[in-house]
C-alpha cells in the first residue's frame, strides 16, 4: 500500500500547478485527466520522489484541492482501529492536520 501511496505523490508532482482533483476519478468523477506534459512511461532510474510523509495503510482515494493533498488511512494501535484523514501542502509534503 505504501507503494502506491508514493506513486500517487510522484503523479501528483505534475498536477500541483494543474487542475484540481476534489473529488474521487477527477472533478467530473469520469477519470479523465486532460493535462499536457504526462510521462508515457517511467524512466529506466526510477522516480524521485518530491517528499516523502509517514501514512499508516489503507484503500483511500486521495484527492486534491487549492494546493491541498487529502487522504485517510488506518491506524491500528492497542486492538482497536482508527481511521484518520489526513491534510498536506501537495507542494512541500508539510502535514497542515
Amino acid at each position: 500500500m505504501k507503494r502506491i501511496f508514493w506513486i500517487s505523490v510522484l503523479l501528483i508532482q505534475g498536477t500541483i500547478l494543474a487542475s484540481d482533483w476534489p473529488q474521487w476519478r477527477g472533478p467530473n468523477r469520469d477519470g479523465v485527466w486532460t493535462e499536457s506534459g504526462i510521462l508515457s512511461s517511467f524512466p529506466s532510474t526510477g522516480l524521485l520522489p518530491k517528499w516523502k510523509a509517514p501514512v499508516s495503510f489503507g484503500y483511500p482515494p486521495r484527492s486534491i484541492a487549492k494546493g491541498m493533498l487529502y487522504l485517510s488511512d488506518l491506524v491500528v494501535e492497542k486492538r482497536s482501529l482508527m481511521k484518520r484523514v489526513l491534510c498536506f501542502d501537495a507542494r512541500t509534503g508539510q502535514q497542515v492536520w
